[in-house]
């Protein structure tokens, strides 16, 4: 029964693609469209089916193998191609090189024996190396594009146009595929590098291209961009041109957080291909090539090149989509369009970037970050709950109310490294915030205003039943009910959490000064409200005086060695530092980072240690130690490698 279906079986010609087996194994049966073959095999059509070992792909063999008389894997080996391997990376800008479109050589279609490559799927093969011409993937005659129909062996599949050796564009094979064909190895590197400065070849252009999956251009056209983006990466002399002439890119970090110049440099050094093309024109792309219609029709408010998409703002901000799509519902920002759905807006890449500067610029310039009462701005956003107030509504706040003192240094180049005494903006903070608070609060982030859990909110309702609502309701409480309880009462469980402390160690300084907490509750969570007044004000101050100085703020650290420098520029003994990595820190900084100390005071290694700057640090499991030079010691410094890294440096050597 499986012979009526294809009673011709073709055999794989080696470097031929799948789908263009497929499209071959049909002709020859008398058949037109792949549609007709994934109805025989009784599968859904995917793009998956012909992308190498995906679960698609397996079923496809798996199901065609009988009919053509191939076991599954005789069949799948067929197509064990270097190139197959390629597409299956797991690297995004690898995977977009292959391009659903068709792309054939007319010269090779003359006869019977044409079939279609698999290189000719990858967008950086634009020759047939053969024939030394260009690939066409459109009629030219007609210039419709060609359509995956088994009559494309013959000629057009749309005004039936005969291939001729007349439609052949001759042209020699270009360096950046005759160099990637003859390699057996480096072909990953070389995609990987050519596909991310192919984007770079497009933003002077458009901001928004990220992938060559959006660029829907001709053979033709791409054979020009990769032939730009191979020289950037191949020919110093041609990347210090192209950059001159497209200044503006330098506004953008393009790839991985670098900008343009940076990033180029590093791709360059990772190309394996280093021999450059004839000279490639500098003239630039137009953007009717590139850039959609909608965006065009806008272009009288923002040169396109500037229009980035919400995402592209919100990363260029860290945050969220929403919280930049707030910062446009609360004027902080505008877009330049008014789309139906916010994931369409588009803003102008200069208002965006001018949010951290006008912030940054408002910082008064210090020489160290770490100055004692000094945070980053990220690091008071843990405490926004207890205001009700969310990143977009901070940075308006940083941008409109002048008492804010704000701080930086020469590396502050983003709007939340920006460092504030945090004393003082909690205490304008709270001179101002009811200006800021909704009308109505929803019954969800009532116990956040006060600082307290679920648990301890049900708790504080069953004690003061006029604090409505239930949280259990849906109905929102006027949010004045709440600030007026706040001036009555003093919930110690939010004041702790403002200034890092415990509540009950809290409670014990105030109970020996005789203040007792006018509501707590039994067991082992609680929560204190003290009735406001002039006294309570007065020892709070005191108490949060002493616990500071009592408990600085302490960084916790893992990984931890005690570095003795033993020589020094002058013969002397130079001290010992502290290395760690950031387990916990009460003002700080990311988990995981990398911390190297000033010299130690204390080098008894009792904790906590304390640096001569008045850091404090304790360290988690066993402290090593370990002498270094002087030498060694200044390299610690300029690099990001851990003591464990420099023994074995130390062993290589």
């Amino acid at each position: 029964m499986l012979n009526l279906y294809f009673p011709v079986r073709t055999v794989p010609i080696a470097e031929e693609s799948l789908k263009g087996y497929s499209m071959r194994l049909l002709k020859r049966n008398g058949r037109k469209r792949l549609s007709e073959l994934f109805s025989i095999l009784n599968l859904k059509y995917s793009i998956s089916c012909f992308t190498w070992d995906t679960p698609e792909f397996n079923q496809f063999i798996k199901k065609l193998a009988p009919f053509v008389w191939y076991k599954p894997n005789a069949l799948k080996c067929c197509f064990n191609s270097k190139l197959n391997k390629l597409y299956f990376d797991e690297c995004r800008f690898i995977r977009s090189f292959k391009l659903q479109s068709v792309k054939l050589c007319p010269c090779c279609f003359q006869d019977d024996s044409g079939y279609l490559k698999a290189s000719w799927e990858l967008a950086n093969v634009t020759h047939c190396e053969i024939h030394q011409c260009l690939l066409i993937d459109s009629c030219p005659n007609c210039h419709r594009p060609i359509e995956w129909q088994t009559d494309l062996f013959r000629g057009c599949t749309n005004c039936e146009h005969k291939w001729s050796s007349k439609d052949a564009n001759k042209s020699l094979v270009p360096v950046y595929q005759k160099e990637f064909v003859q390699r057996t190895i480096k072909q990953g590197p070389i995609l990987d590098c050519i596909a991310k400065t192919l984007v770079i070849v497009m933003r002077p252009h458009d901001y928004m291209y990220e992938s060559i999956k959006m660029l829907k251009q001709s053979n033709e056209q791409m054979h020009y961009y990769m032939g730009q983006a191979h020289e950037l990466l191949a020919s110093k002399a041609y990347r210090t041109r192209w950059l001159l002439r497209f200044t503006d890119t330098n506004i953008f970090p393009i790839i991985e957080s670098k900008f343009l110049p940076i990033a180029l440099d590093a791709l360059a050094g990772e190309y394996p291909i280093k021999k450059s093309d004839t000279e490639v024109s500098l003239h630039p792309v137009s953007a009717s090539d590139i850039v959609r219609k909608n965006r065009l029709e806008i272009q009288h408010n923002c040169p396109v090149h500037f229009q980035i998409s919400l995402n592209e703002a919100a990363l260029i901000l860290n945050l969220k989509s929403i919280d930049t799509s707030t910062l446009r519902d609360i004027n902080v920002i505008n877009s330049i369009n008014s789309p139906l759905k916010n994931k369409d807006l588009l803003f102008d890449l200069r208002s965006i970037t001018d949010i951290s500067k006008t912030i940054i610029n408002r910082g008064s310039l210090i020489d160290n970050a770490n100055t004692p009462k000094l945070i980053k701005v990220s690091d008071l956003f843990r405490l926004l709950d207890l205001y009700l107030l969310s990143k977009p509504k901070i940075i308006q706040l940083l941008i409109n109310i002048h008492e804010f003192n704000l701080y930086k240094t020469k590396h502050t180049n983003i709007w939340h490294e920006v460092l504030i005494n945090k004393s003082h903006f909690l205490k304008v903070l709270d001179s101002i915030y009811t200006q800021y608070l909704p009308h109505e609060i929803p019954p969800a982030k009532s116990g956040k205003l006060l600082g307290l859990s679920h648990m301890l909110t049900g708790i504080l309702l069953s004690r003061f039943p006029h604090l409505p609502p239930n949280e259990n309701e849906e109905e929102n409480t006027d949010s004045s009910i709440f600030y007026n309880f706040m001036n009555d009462y003093l919930v110690l469980n939010r004041w702790c959490k403002l200034n890092d402390f415990q509540p009950i160690k809290v409670t014990n300084l105030l109970q020996a000064k005789g203040i007792e907490p006018f509501f707590s509750n039994a067991g082992l969570r609680k929560v204190y409200i003290y009735e406001q007044c002039p006294k309570l004000d007065s020892e709070l101050e005191i108490i949060k005086m002493y616990l500071d100085k009592a408990e600085p703020q302490i960084t916790l650290l893992k990984e931890a060695y005690l570095l003795t420098i033993e020589d020094s520029p002058n013969k002397d003994p130079l001290g010992t530092a502290l290395f760690g990595r950031i387990v916990k820190a009460r003002s700080g900084y990311k988990m995981g980072a990398r911390v190297l100390t000033s010299l130690i005071i204390n080098l008894e290694q009792k904790r906590p240690f304390k640096s001569q700057s008045g850091g404090a640090y304790n360290t988690y499991g066993i402290v090593k130690t370990l002498k270094i030079s002087y030498s060694e010691w200044s390299y610690l410094k300029k690099k990001s490698i851990s003591p464990d890294e420099l023994i074995e440096l130390r062993k290589s050597k």
